[in-house]
Protein backbone atom coordinates (compact mmCIF):
# COMPACT_ATOMS: atom_id res chain seq x y z
CA UNK A 1 0.00 0.00 0.00
CA UNK A 2 0.84 3.84 -1.28
CA UNK A 3 1.59 6.07 1.76
CA UNK A 4 -0.69 7.91 -0.02
CA UNK A 5 -3.14 5.19 0.31
CA UNK A 6 -2.47 5.00 4.26
CA UNK A 7 -2.91 9.20 4.52
CA UNK A 8 -6.38 8.74 2.67
CA UNK A 9 -7.12 5.48 5.05
CA UNK A 10 -6.44 7.10 8.43
CA UNK A 11 -8.39 10.83 6.87
CA UNK A 12 -11.73 8.05 6.31
CA UNK A 13 -11.25 6.95 9.89
CA UNK A 14 -11.18 10.44 11.44
CA UNK A 15 -13.60 11.67 9.17
CA UNK A 16 -16.20 8.80 10.02
CA UNK A 17 -14.74 9.83 13.66
CA UNK A 18 -15.99 13.28 14.07
CA UNK A 19 -19.83 12.43 12.55
CA UNK A 20 -20.34 9.38 14.82
CA UNK A 21 -21.62 9.29 18.16
CA UNK A 22 -19.30 8.77 21.20
CA UNK A 23 -19.95 7.85 24.41
CA UNK A 24 -16.67 7.35 26.77
CA UNK A 25 -16.90 5.31 30.41
CA UNK A 26 -13.74 6.12 32.35
CA UNK A 27 -13.82 3.18 35.21
CA UNK A 28 -12.37 5.01 38.22
CA UNK A 29 -11.56 2.06 40.41
CA UNK A 30 -8.65 1.19 37.75
CA UNK A 31 -5.46 1.36 39.82
CA UNK A 32 -1.91 2.29 37.64
CA UNK A 33 -0.46 -1.18 38.19
CA UNK A 34 -4.14 -2.44 36.99
CA UNK A 35 -3.43 -0.24 33.80
CA UNK A 36 0.29 -1.90 33.46
CA UNK A 37 -0.03 -3.98 30.72
CA UNK A 38 -3.65 -3.73 28.70
CA UNK A 39 -5.01 -5.47 25.88
CA UNK A 40 -7.54 -3.45 23.93
CA UNK A 41 -10.89 -5.44 22.10
CA UNK A 42 -12.90 -4.20 19.09
CA UNK A 43 -16.51 -4.93 18.90
CA UNK A 44 -18.71 -4.01 15.60
CA UNK A 45 -22.29 -4.61 16.53
CA UNK A 46 -25.44 -4.49 13.59
CA UNK A 47 -28.41 -6.16 14.87
CA UNK A 48 -27.07 -8.97 17.84
CA UNK A 49 -29.68 -8.30 20.43
CA UNK A 50 -30.27 -12.02 20.29
CA UNK A 51 -27.03 -12.76 21.54
CA UNK A 52 -24.77 -9.98 22.17
CA UNK A 53 -25.10 -9.85 26.04
CA UNK A 54 -23.73 -13.43 26.22
CA UNK A 55 -21.12 -12.01 23.97
CA UNK A 56 -19.80 -10.07 26.17
CA UNK A 57 -20.28 -12.21 29.18
CA UNK A 58 -18.25 -14.69 28.14
CA UNK A 59 -15.50 -12.34 26.81
CA UNK A 60 -15.15 -10.91 30.57
CA UNK A 61 -15.56 -14.32 32.39
CA UNK A 62 -12.32 -15.77 30.16
CA UNK A 63 -10.00 -13.20 29.82
CA UNK A 64 -8.06 -12.31 33.00
CA UNK A 65 -5.80 -9.33 31.85
CA UNK A 66 -7.01 -5.65 32.23
CA UNK A 67 -8.59 -4.46 28.71
CA UNK A 68 -10.23 -1.73 27.31
CA UNK A 69 -12.89 -2.22 24.86
CA UNK A 70 -14.36 -0.21 22.12
CA UNK A 71 -18.26 -1.14 21.03
CA UNK A 72 -19.08 0.01 17.55
CA UNK A 73 -23.20 -0.26 16.97
CA UNK A 74 -23.15 0.18 13.46
CA UNK A 75 -26.41 1.13 11.84
CA UNK A 76 -28.36 -1.00 14.21
CA UNK A 77 -31.92 -1.31 14.45
CA UNK A 78 -33.01 -3.66 17.33
CA UNK A 79 -32.66 -3.78 20.83
CA UNK A 80 -28.50 -4.30 20.99
CA UNK A 81 -27.89 -0.05 21.40
CA UNK A 82 -30.14 -0.61 24.92
CA UNK A 83 -28.22 -3.98 25.50
CA UNK A 84 -24.75 -2.82 25.40
CA UNK A 85 -25.40 0.26 27.56
CA UNK A 86 -27.02 -1.45 29.76
CA UNK A 87 -23.92 -3.99 29.92
CA UNK A 88 -21.49 -1.57 30.24
CA UNK A 89 -23.52 0.36 32.82
CA UNK A 90 -23.41 -2.70 34.66
CA UNK A 91 -19.71 -3.76 34.27
CA UNK A 92 -17.61 -0.49 34.50
CA UNK A 93 -18.69 -0.37 37.90
CA UNK A 94 -18.33 -3.87 39.11
CA UNK A 95 -14.79 -4.49 38.16
CA UNK A 96 -11.35 -2.91 38.23
CA UNK A 97 -10.30 -4.72 35.36
CA UNK A 98 -12.37 -3.00 32.59
CA UNK A 99 -10.17 0.28 31.95
CA UNK A 100 -12.67 1.93 30.12
CA UNK A 101 -15.44 1.24 27.46
CA UNK A 102 -16.26 3.55 24.08
CA UNK A 103 -19.53 3.47 22.61
CA UNK A 104 -19.34 4.31 19.31
CA UNK A 105 -23.22 5.03 17.65
CA UNK A 106 -23.54 5.26 13.29
CA UNK A 107 -26.97 5.87 11.98
CA UNK A 108 -24.98 5.02 8.58
CA UNK A 109 -23.74 1.61 7.86
CA UNK A 110 -19.84 1.17 8.13
CA UNK A 111 -19.32 -2.53 7.62
CA UNK A 112 -17.15 -4.13 9.48
CA UNK A 113 -13.48 -3.24 7.65
CA UNK A 114 -13.79 0.10 8.50
CA UNK A 115 -15.55 -0.70 12.11
CA UNK A 116 -12.06 -2.32 13.21
CA UNK A 117 -9.81 0.54 11.76
CA UNK A 118 -12.27 2.99 14.02
CA UNK A 119 -11.68 0.08 16.92
CA UNK A 120 -7.81 0.07 16.55
CA UNK A 121 -6.59 3.43 15.88
CA UNK A 122 -8.51 4.29 19.21
CA UNK A 123 -6.77 1.74 21.25
CA UNK A 124 -3.50 2.90 20.06
CA UNK A 125 -2.34 2.74 23.70
CA UNK A 126 -2.53 -1.33 23.92
CA UNK A 127 0.31 -3.47 22.73
CA UNK A 128 -2.68 -6.19 21.38
CA UNK A 129 -5.72 -5.36 19.98
CA UNK A 130 -8.02 -8.65 19.36
CA UNK A 131 -11.04 -8.33 16.84
CA UNK A 132 -14.01 -10.26 18.56
CA UNK A 133 -17.25 -10.59 16.21
CA UNK A 134 -20.71 -10.15 17.88
CA UNK A 135 -21.49 -14.09 16.86
CA UNK A 136 -18.96 -15.46 19.04
CA UNK A 137 -18.87 -16.81 22.10
CA UNK A 138 -15.46 -17.56 24.21
CA UNK A 139 -15.30 -20.21 26.08
CA UNK A 140 -11.95 -20.85 27.15
CA UNK A 141 -10.25 -19.55 30.28
CA UNK A 142 -7.08 -17.21 30.46
CA UNK A 143 -7.27 -17.11 26.13
CA UNK A 144 -5.45 -13.40 26.76
CA UNK A 145 -2.77 -14.13 28.46
CA UNK A 146 -1.86 -17.49 26.16
CA UNK A 147 -2.40 -14.51 23.42
CA UNK A 148 0.04 -12.55 24.75
CA UNK A 149 2.75 -15.24 25.77
CA UNK A 150 2.26 -16.46 21.80
CA UNK A 151 3.62 -12.52 21.21
CA UNK A 152 6.25 -12.32 23.87
CA UNK A 153 7.63 -15.78 22.69
CA UNK A 154 7.61 -15.09 18.74
CA UNK A 155 8.48 -11.74 17.95
CA UNK A 156 7.84 -12.20 14.11
CA UNK A 157 4.42 -13.36 15.19
CA UNK A 158 1.86 -10.03 14.43
CA UNK A 159 -1.27 -11.95 14.42
CA UNK A 160 -3.64 -14.89 15.72
CA UNK A 161 -6.66 -16.53 15.05
CA UNK A 162 -8.56 -18.48 16.91
CA UNK A 163 -10.86 -19.85 13.86
CA UNK A 164 -8.26 -21.15 11.40
CA UNK A 165 -5.49 -20.50 8.40
CA UNK A 166 -4.88 -20.79 4.56
CA UNK A 167 -3.52 -20.14 1.71
CA UNK A 168 -3.30 -16.74 0.19
CA UNK A 169 -5.01 -17.70 -2.73
CA UNK A 170 -8.00 -18.48 -1.40
CA UNK A 171 -9.64 -14.99 -0.25
CA UNK A 172 -8.61 -13.44 -4.15
CA UNK A 173 -11.15 -14.28 -7.06
CA UNK A 174 -11.42 -11.08 -8.86
CA UNK A 175 -14.27 -12.01 -11.41
CA UNK A 176 -17.48 -12.71 -10.62
CA UNK A 177 -17.41 -16.16 -12.43
CA UNK A 178 -20.23 -18.75 -12.50
CA UNK A 179 -18.20 -20.17 -9.48
CA UNK A 180 -18.19 -17.62 -7.58
CA UNK A 181 -22.32 -16.98 -7.81
CA UNK A 182 -23.04 -20.73 -7.35
CA UNK A 183 -21.07 -20.67 -3.83
CA UNK A 184 -23.03 -17.23 -2.82
CA UNK A 185 -26.29 -19.24 -3.64
CA UNK A 186 -25.41 -22.46 -2.28
CA UNK A 187 -25.12 -20.33 1.22
CA UNK A 188 -27.93 -18.82 0.61
CA UNK A 189 -30.00 -22.41 0.26
CA UNK A 190 -28.08 -23.93 3.41
CA UNK A 191 -28.68 -20.73 4.98
CA UNK A 192 -32.91 -20.39 4.51
CA UNK A 193 -33.19 -24.11 5.17
CA UNK A 194 -31.31 -25.52 7.48
CA UNK A 195 -31.14 -22.86 9.94
CA UNK A 196 -32.16 -25.12 12.93
CA UNK A 197 -29.47 -27.83 12.10
CA UNK A 198 -26.91 -26.61 13.75
CA UNK A 199 -28.81 -26.04 17.12
CA UNK A 200 -29.15 -29.43 17.97
CA UNK A 201 -25.48 -30.97 16.49
CA UNK A 202 -23.73 -31.79 19.63
CA UNK A 203 -20.09 -30.57 20.25
CA UNK A 204 -17.78 -31.81 17.89
CA UNK A 205 -14.33 -33.36 18.55
CA UNK A 206 -11.19 -31.60 17.09
CA UNK A 207 -9.12 -32.75 15.05
CA UNK A 208 -5.47 -31.17 14.85
CA UNK A 209 -3.15 -32.85 12.94
CA UNK A 210 0.16 -32.34 11.19
CA UNK A 211 -0.55 -34.57 8.24
CA UNK A 212 -3.63 -32.17 7.44
CA UNK A 213 -2.09 -29.15 8.43
CA UNK A 214 0.90 -29.71 5.94
CA UNK A 215 -1.28 -31.11 2.66
CA UNK A 216 -4.12 -29.00 3.22
CA UNK A 217 -4.87 -25.52 1.96
CA UNK A 218 -7.11 -24.65 4.81
CA UNK A 219 -6.54 -25.67 8.26
CA UNK A 220 -8.80 -25.12 11.29
CA UNK A 221 -12.64 -24.36 12.20
CA UNK A 222 -14.22 -24.05 8.53
CA UNK A 223 -17.34 -23.62 7.41
CA UNK A 224 -19.99 -25.49 9.39
CA UNK A 225 -17.55 -26.10 12.43
CA UNK A 226 -17.49 -22.96 13.81
CA UNK A 227 -21.06 -22.93 14.49
CA UNK A 228 -20.62 -26.09 17.39
CA UNK A 229 -18.75 -26.16 20.63
CA UNK A 230 -15.39 -27.46 20.29
CA UNK A 231 -13.63 -29.73 22.13
CA UNK A 232 -10.30 -29.04 21.97
CA UNK A 233 -9.12 -29.65 25.55
CA UNK A 234 -5.45 -30.69 26.24
CA UNK A 235 -4.43 -29.74 22.17
CA UNK A 236 -3.49 -26.07 22.73
CA UNK A 237 0.49 -26.72 23.15
CA UNK A 238 0.83 -26.17 19.19
CA UNK A 239 0.92 -22.88 17.25
CA UNK A 240 0.03 -23.23 13.81
CA UNK A 241 2.06 -20.91 11.10
CA UNK A 242 0.70 -20.56 7.40
CA UNK A 243 0.25 -18.31 5.09
CA UNK A 244 -2.77 -15.93 6.36
CA UNK A 245 -5.02 -16.47 8.97
CA UNK A 246 -9.10 -15.09 9.23
CA UNK A 247 -10.96 -13.69 12.05
CA UNK A 248 -12.75 -15.38 15.08
CA UNK A 249 -11.31 -14.10 17.16
CA UNK A 250 -8.51 -12.41 15.70
CA UNK A 251 -5.59 -11.00 17.49
CA UNK A 252 -2.88 -8.50 16.14
CA UNK A 253 -0.06 -7.08 18.29
CA UNK A 254 -0.71 -3.12 17.78
CA UNK A 255 2.74 -2.06 16.44
CA UNK A 256 2.27 -3.18 13.00
CA UNK A 257 -0.45 -0.33 12.07
CA UNK A 258 2.38 2.29 12.62
CA UNK A 259 4.77 0.25 10.26
CA UNK A 260 1.70 -1.00 7.40
CA UNK A 261 -0.80 1.03 7.46
CA UNK A 262 -4.05 -0.22 8.91
CA UNK A 263 -6.80 -2.90 6.81
CA UNK A 264 -7.58 -1.21 3.57
CA UNK A 265 -11.31 -0.20 4.01
CA UNK A 266 -11.37 1.67 0.90
CA UNK A 267 -10.43 -1.42 -1.87
CA UNK A 268 -12.28 -4.13 1.00
CA UNK A 269 -15.03 -3.13 3.10
CA UNK A 270 -17.05 -5.99 3.90
CA UNK A 271 -13.66 -9.15 3.11
CA UNK A 272 -10.62 -9.62 2.68
CA UNK A 273 -8.81 -6.89 4.38
CA UNK A 274 -7.57 -9.12 6.69
CA UNK A 275 -5.62 -11.33 4.07
CA UNK A 276 -4.29 -8.42 1.97
CA UNK A 277 -3.03 -6.74 5.80
CA UNK A 278 -1.17 -10.14 6.64
CA UNK A 279 0.27 -9.93 3.08
CA UNK A 280 1.95 -6.94 3.45
CA UNK A 281 2.99 -7.41 6.59
CA UNK A 282 4.80 -10.10 5.39
CA UNK A 283 6.09 -8.53 2.29
CA UNK A 284 7.41 -5.63 3.95
CA UNK A 285 8.34 -6.50 7.09
CA UNK A 286 8.61 -10.09 6.90
CA UNK A 287 6.13 -10.79 9.74
CA UNK A 288 4.53 -13.83 10.12
CA UNK A 289 0.67 -15.56 11.51
CA UNK A 290 -0.30 -18.50 13.22
CA UNK A 291 -3.37 -20.25 14.30
CA UNK A 292 -4.14 -21.22 17.99
CA UNK A 293 -6.96 -23.16 18.31
CA UNK A 294 -9.79 -21.33 21.34
CA UNK A 295 -12.77 -22.80 22.56
CA UNK A 296 -15.67 -20.79 21.07
CA UNK A 297 -18.85 -21.38 19.33
CA UNK A 298 -20.45 -19.17 16.88
CA UNK A 299 -24.27 -20.44 16.66
CA UNK A 300 -25.82 -19.79 12.48
CA UNK A 301 -29.14 -17.80 14.19
CA UNK A 302 -26.17 -15.99 15.58
CA UNK A 303 -24.42 -14.19 12.61
CA UNK A 304 -26.44 -11.35 10.57
CA UNK A 305 -25.18 -13.26 7.51
CA UNK A 306 -25.74 -16.67 8.25
CA UNK A 307 -29.03 -16.35 9.89
CA UNK A 308 -32.23 -16.85 8.29
CA UNK A 309 -33.50 -14.00 6.55
CA UNK A 310 -36.57 -13.49 4.01
CA UNK A 311 -36.05 -14.53 0.42
CA UNK A 312 -36.42 -10.54 -0.16
CA UNK A 313 -33.56 -9.55 2.19
CA UNK A 314 -31.66 -12.77 1.01
CA UNK A 315 -31.67 -11.39 -2.42
CA UNK A 316 -30.27 -7.87 -1.41
CA UNK A 317 -27.77 -9.31 0.57
CA UNK A 318 -26.13 -11.05 -2.50
CA UNK A 319 -26.46 -7.95 -4.33
CA UNK A 320 -23.96 -6.29 -1.58
CA UNK A 321 -21.88 -9.12 -2.42
CA UNK A 322 -21.43 -9.01 -6.02
CA UNK A 323 -20.86 -5.13 -5.27
CA UNK A 324 -18.05 -5.78 -3.25
CA UNK A 325 -16.86 -8.20 -5.60
CA UNK A 326 -17.12 -5.65 -8.39
CA UNK A 327 -15.90 -3.11 -5.97
CA UNK A 328 -12.18 -4.51 -5.76
CA UNK A 329 -10.80 -3.33 -8.95
CA UNK A 330 -8.91 -4.76 -11.34
CA UNK A 331 -5.66 -3.09 -10.34
CA UNK A 332 -6.60 -4.05 -7.10
CA UNK A 333 -6.12 -7.77 -7.95
CA UNK A 334 -3.39 -7.04 -10.06
CA UNK A 335 -1.53 -5.49 -7.57
CA UNK A 336 -2.46 -8.48 -4.95
CA UNK A 337 -0.95 -10.82 -7.79
CA UNK A 338 2.13 -8.60 -7.38
CA UNK A 339 2.29 -8.94 -3.69
CA UNK A 340 2.05 -12.74 -4.01
CA UNK A 341 4.88 -12.91 -6.11
CA UNK A 342 7.29 -13.20 -3.56
CA UNK A 343 9.24 -15.68 -1.15
CA UNK A 344 5.91 -17.58 0.26
CA UNK A 345 6.34 -17.92 4.26
CA UNK A 346 6.38 -22.04 4.49
CA UNK A 347 4.08 -23.85 6.52
CA UNK A 348 5.71 -24.12 10.54
CA UNK A 349 4.77 -25.58 13.86
CA UNK A 350 6.34 -24.31 17.01
CA UNK A 351 5.38 -25.92 20.22
CA UNK A 352 4.66 -23.43 23.40
CA UNK A 353 4.10 -24.17 27.26
CA UNK A 354 0.51 -23.26 28.05
CA UNK A 355 0.63 -25.18 31.70
CA UNK A 356 0.81 -22.13 33.78
CA UNK A 357 -2.73 -21.31 32.73
CA UNK A 358 -5.90 -22.69 34.32
CA UNK A 359 -7.11 -25.76 31.52
CA UNK A 360 -10.50 -25.62 32.14
CA UNK A 361 -12.81 -24.97 29.22
CA UNK A 362 -16.04 -23.23 29.99
CA UNK A 363 -18.57 -24.83 27.65
CA UNK A 364 -22.08 -24.14 29.00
Amino acid sequence: MRATDRIKIEDQILRHLAKIDRFDFENTRASSATKSYVIGYVLPVHDNEICIEQVLDSLYQNTSLPFRLVVILDACNDGSPEIVLNWVKKAITSTDRIINITLLKSTTMLHETLSDNIGFFLLKQCEIVVDIQADILVYERDFDRKIKKIFENFPDIVAVSGRGCHLWELPYNPRITPQVLKEILKDIVKRHFNASISESKPSITFELSPIRFFADRTFGRLDENVENKADISGKIRTVWLSETVMRGPLAIRNSIFEEIGYLNSRAHPLAGDDHEFFLRAWKEKGFRTCYVPIAYESPLRFGNDRRKKPWRDEFFAVYLRLRMWIHSSESEFRATGELLDVNRPQKELREIDFSEFDSEIKIK
